[in-house]
């Protein structure tokens, strides 16, 4: 965002609007839960901060009577993302933050339920490390606002539209110049939220996302993977709800293509969700986002392989196993076509880098692919996982690189 927009905007604002600055942030009615969910394919890599982060919104479900917002009748909602990244630069502790707002078609989703269509990217491959700067915490938050209500800070917020919907966060957030963006966030963007929050004309939710110093995550360090925030409901009791107090009492599993769906079943008495098969729709309120990271470290220094190191890698398709069966299906397709386009009939080599993402989509070991194209192990790891996690959420190798 160009700092002359931030500027007239913040003029305009502060102008209009009469507030107290609030510093608590209000959740949803009930409160809410943070879940990881098993999305059909790996456990997910650490991320560290050799990596670039990308983090995208995929889906916005909420129902249509809610203890917040009552019955939304409205057409459109807003919404506010807001990405603040905290770390250090030249050994001193800084933060940036940069918010944007979009308004959102309203669907009917199912009995009860609406959906907001669009997916939203809040970072796409943020490198967490950039010169001498090093992001550690990566915070982020969503905010759900009303169109047709009478919060004075809801509308200028819906306002600001135009000026921040195509902003990103800059690769260097800390320098004096974007400065006058994050004085926006603290000073203009999150008050105004706060105050239609207040008016409950307004619902944020926040994900805080830890960065690993190193390559191994040790407590609450961040994973790639599915992640979903999930609210509370006045009566879990009804059919498809679940009782987020009791968040441990249940197994989940996402449906990731053609669109993201949530599902849930309970627990079984045995503890363990690997052998259940019937699972239904979640009808609670929720937030669902895909966290995926690579290394910072470009395909295209891949060694080319000759035909015979092509041979002996022995390049077979993904085990059918190893993933859901609509992920399996786009696994194979993806390695077959890489195939195609990486080598010839002959085993000779046409596009190392499809080649490579061939070999990580394959059953080949990690240490015989790092062998055959000369790269680190830790490297074949992050991208194998980075590109599968892609390929699973609709994403193909060359966007997902």
């Amino acid at each position: 965002m160009r700092s002359s927009h931030i500027i007239a905007f913040l003029v305009f604002a502060v102008s209009i609007m009469s507030i107290t600055t609030v510093t608590t942030a209000y959740a949803a009615a009930g409160g809410s839960v943070i879940i990881r969910i098993d999305d059909g394919t790996d456990k997910g890599t650490c991320i560290g901060s050799s990596d670039r982060l990308t983090v995208t919104l995929r889906r916005v479900i909420m129902e249509k009577q809610s203890s917040w917002f009552g019955l939304i009748q409205d057409t459109e909602l807003g919404l506010t993302l807001t990405t603040t990244v905290s770390g250090t630069s030249s050994d001193d502790v800084k933060s940036a933050s940069f918010a944007k707002v979009v308004k959102e078609q309203v669907f009917q989703y199912s009995v009860g339920q609406i959906y907001l269509a669009q997916e939203q990217n809040l970072l796409s491959k943020f490198k967490l490390t950039n010169g001498s700067n090093t992001f550690s915490v990566v915070d982020l938050e969503v905010g759900i606002v009303r169109t047709k209500g009478k919060s004075v800070g809801a509308q200028i917020l819906l306002a600001a539209v135009d000026a921040t919907k195509s902003i990103a966060l800059p690769a260097d957030p800390f320098t004096t110049a974007y400065g006058v963006a994050t004085t926006y966030v603290n000073s203009v963007f999150s008050p105004l939220l706060n105050q239609a929050e207040q008016q409950k004309e307004a619902v944020s939710h926040h994900i805080t996302m830890n960065i690993s110093s190193s390559d191994t995550c040790t407590g609450d360090d961040e994973r790639t993977g599915t992640k979903a925030i999930i609210d509370a409901v006045d009566d879990p009791t009804q059919p498809g709800y679940i009782d987020i107090t009791k968040i441990d009492s249940y197994c989940f599993k996402s449906v990731l293509t053609p669109a993201f769906v949530l599902k849930f079943a309970a627990l079984p008495s045995g503890g363990t969700c690997d052998k259940v098969t019937q699972f239904v729709d979640l009808q609670n309120s929720y937030l669902a986002f895909y966290v995926n990271s690579d290394p910072m470290v470009p395909i295209g220094i891949a060694r080319k392989p000759d035909a015979a190191q092509v041979g002996s890698l022995k390049l077979t398709p993904p085990k059918q196993a190893s993933f859901a069966s609509e992920q399996s299906k786009l696994h194979l397709a993806a390695f077959n076509d890489l195939v195609s386009k990486g080598v010839d009939e002959r085993g000779a080599v046409k596009d190392t880098a499809s080649l490579f993402s061939a070999a990580l989509l394959s059953n080949a070991k990690t240490e015989d692919i790092a062998k055959t194209f000369n790269v680190k192990a830790r490297t074949v790891e992050g991208y194998r996982d980075s590109l599968k996690r892609c390929i699973a959420n609709g994403v193909s190798a060359n966007q997902c690189f």
